[in-house]
């Protein structure tokens, strides 16, 4: 959610150079911590038959849109597309992204199992 309210703010202040470096130095770290939380997130979420299974596919989805956002973007720029418009369209799947993360905290806190007593 941080990240997707950083490049909005970006694309409506249009900070120039100076401010998309601020800002692709703040993705780097909200969107590279993510991505390491996103392990312990698969585990929580299969159940241990299909865990392996599950964090394999998880990951293949990501690589795929990693390909796909690279594509799109170079699509946007080839169109003509400014920065502001570009910022805006990133913001979407940054947003959804946040939004899916706290309904699934909501759905493995209910069913995860309670811990055991020490």
């Amino acid at each position: 959610m941080l990240s997707g309210l950083a490049v909005c703010a970006a694309a409506v202040a249009g900070t120039g150079y100076a401010g998309l470096s601020a800002l692709v130095c703040l993705l780097g770290v909200c969107l590279g911590g993510s991505m390491g939380s996103l392990q312990a997130v698969g585990a929580l979420a299969y159940p241990a038959t299909l865990r392996a299974t599950g964090m394999g596919w998880m990951s293949g989805i990501g690589r795929i849109g990693t390909l796909v956002s690279g594509l799109f973007g170079g699509i946007m720029i080839g169109a003509g597309w400014e920065i502001p418009r570009i910022l805006f369209v990133l913001c979407v799947p940054l947003v959804l992204t946040g939004v899916a993360a706290l309904l699934l905290r909501g759905v493995l806190s209910r069913t995860a199992p309670p811990l055991p007593d020490r």
